[in-house]
């Protein structure tokens, strides 16, 4: 009789847990997987196993998966702090944000000094924009746990959104003193350089990113913009190629290198850089602004060409110039504009006029949404000056700039002094006769703030038409000052 089959002995479950708990502290997740899944299979309601399982497969990037794992332990038993910290960073990872605040305020008021959660709580609030409390809770973070390097990386994040550089790249700094081989804290710190104009240490910092992490497709990325700064072309063009190779669906860096190939005149290779961004991001503002200008070429094949690309840039203009009207754009529109314009249109022999107004029109519902219209400034009355003139009368401003007179001839540019009381003014054009009246052939004009300010040092005018308001006339009589001098 053959020997009866023998039974797979009973899994230890604490023993099976505690290896897979192991394994994962080491970043073998893999192993550590096969543990957890073990348990759960033993045991469906083991509380500990949901939820190490749940952060595994968050960090594979099966985020329903773990969000499934660690809402099936919460229902077991109070999610404790760290639960709900898990929770927290899951729900941010699916788009949550809002709801990943509330789980890590949950986890504060059980626990009011957890240093994790403030990080991960600052970190999604600059996610959402709100980079000012992102800096009051990552400074929470800190204090809590100064060598916290992490938290140290999301301040200067947070400060780098909000334009504070200099602080920015003392955080980052803190940051690397602690983890040298921060790759991110390497790429950020290069992008704080490069707002502060300082390209070859912000190149620097890209490549000891790139250097740490070959697989850094951003750090690439953010290289390949520096070099264009540099200008070093080719080399840009190099890195997003070896950027887009590990990245293919990086709208930005088809973008880039598409905007640079026009710079070389190589117009259609741009146009299919250009193709790829749009169709990762339809609405990428520089990208459809570079799309317009890429059909500008420098040389083309024959007449027929010309009309094509022609016709082709006025479809793509007035469909930009429609979506730039209903604000159906992501991304700063600006910056492109500065980038290039379309002047190789005007050396195609056609009538331009159209195509510049709808052109003009779109920068400037552009520029109109970014920046509100400066106030005009208040205009020069001169009702309060007495006609006689007393010795407490004053002179508020000489305007600044250069002239021309009724005749149309071009003038002498004069120099204005400074006012407490305004700050601009446009009086009159003087004509030749009050030029002579006024004795502008050698006039040293003295002023005065109205509060009292010590006079400024004489000014010696040429013979010129210099704007000249009635109450300093009344002041400038030639046939009386045999000096010629306004006082």
């Amino acid at each position: 009789m053959p020997p009866l089959p023998q039974a797979a002995p009973a899994l230890n479950v604490p023993q099976a847990f505690a290896e897979g708990l192991r394994l994962h502290e080491q970043g073998r997740l893999a192993e550590a997987e096969k543990f957890y899944a073990a348990v759960l299979a033993v045991r469906p309601d083991h509380f500990d196993a949901l939820q190490m399982l749940a952060v595994v497969k968050h960090a594979k990037g099966e985020l329903p998966e773990a969000l499934r794992l660690i809402s099936q332990a919460m229902k077991l038993r109070r999610p404790s702090p760290q639960i709900l910290l898990n929770y927290g960073m899951i729900l941010h990872a699916l788009s949550r944000s809002d709801e990943a605040i509330a789980s890590f305020d949950q986890a504060l008021k059980q626990k009011s000094k957890f240093a994790e959660a403030h990080n991960n709580r600052g970190a999604v609030l600059s996610a959402l924009g709100r980079h000012e409390e992102a800096v009051g809770a990552l400074q929470k973070a800190i204090t809590l746990k100064p060598d916290y390097a992490d938290a140290h990386y999301n301040m200067g994040s947070a400060l780098r959104e909000l334009g504070r550089h200099q602080e920015a790249l003392a955080s980052f700094d803190r940051s690397l003193k602690l983890r040298p081989d921060f790759a991110k804290a390497h790429n950020n710190r290069g992008a704080s350089l490069e707002a502060l104009q300082k390209f070859e240490d912000s190149l620097a910092a890209y490549a000891r990113a790139i250097e740490l992490d070959a697989s850094f497709a951003d750090a690439m990325k953010n290289r390949g913009r520096v070099l264009l700064q540099l200008d070093r072309g080719q080399e840009a063009i190099d890195t997003f190629t070896a950027a887009l190779r590990l990245k293919p669906d990086d709208a930005e860096t088809w973008y880039l290198r598409g905007r640079h190939l026009i710079d070389l005149g190589r117009n259609d290779d741009a146009l299919a850089d250009l193709a790829q961004a749009l169709a990762l991001k339809p609405g990428h503002a520089g990208a459809r602004f570079a799309d317009c200008i890429a059909e500008l070429a420098i040389v083309y094949k024959d007449e027929a060409e010309i009309g094509r690309r022609r016709a082709s840039y006025e479809r793509k203009l007035k469909a930009l110039a429609d979506d730039v009207a209903a604000d159906r754009l992501s991304g700063d529109l600006i910056p492109a504009i500065g980038a290039q314009e379309p002047f190789l249109l005007a050396y195609q022999g056609g009538n331009d006029r159209p195509l510049q107004e709808v052109y003009g029109g779109m920068v400037h519902a552009a520029v109109s949404r970014e920046f509100s219209a400066a106030p005009l400034p208040p205009k020069l009355c001169p009702a309060n000056a007495s006609a006689s003139g007393s010795s407490a009368r004053t002179f508020s401003l000489i305007p600044t700039g250069r002239f021309r007179s009724r005749a149309g001839s071009a003038n002498s540019t004069a120099v204005g002094l400074k006012s407490s009381a305004i700050t601009s003014a446009s009086p009159a054009m003087v004509t030749p006769t009050r030029r002579r009246q006024c004795a502008t052939a050698s006039c040293i004009v003295r002023m005065t703030s109205r509060a009292g300010a010590p006079r400024s040092s004489p000014m010696r005018r040429t013979r010129s038409s210099i704007p000249v308001s009635s109450w300093t006339r009344s002041r400038c009589n030639s046939r009386r000052s045999a000096s010629r001098r306004c006082r």
